[in-house]
């Protein structure tokens, strides 16, 4: 389906903040599997230095193939929000408020 750009309007903005051990239904994931139903996009702009942290990194599954995305501080990721996807748990460190979002 085609996303025409003059009927994209925010739906919602959250600041999601991760601390190290973190765990989603047992899964070492601190945002397992979904997708984000109601939106056509989804934008995610990592606010801290990833070398205050290890792990967070974002998953897709596409085509039967888990792939991860490794932000840079300040990187805006856009994807499709039908895709599925997750974000890893924090291994170490603990990012500072206003963390990866």
């Amino acid at each position: 389906r085609r996303v025409h750009a003059a009927t994209l309007v925010p739906r919602t903005i959250e600041l999601l903040n991760y601390s190290s051990g973190a765990q989603h239904a047992g899964a070492a994931l601190s945002l397992g599997w979904h997708t984000d139903e109601q939106s056509a996009v989804t934008a995610l702009l990592l606010l801290s230095d990833p070398a205050n942290f290890s792990g967070g990194e974002l998953y897709h599954l596409a085509h039967g193939q888990m792939h991860a995305a490794h932000a840079r501080q300040h990187e805006l990721l856009v994807y499709r929000s039908h895709t599925p996807h997750a974000v890893g748990a924090l291994t170490a460190g603990t990012p500072p408020a206003g963390g990866p979002a």
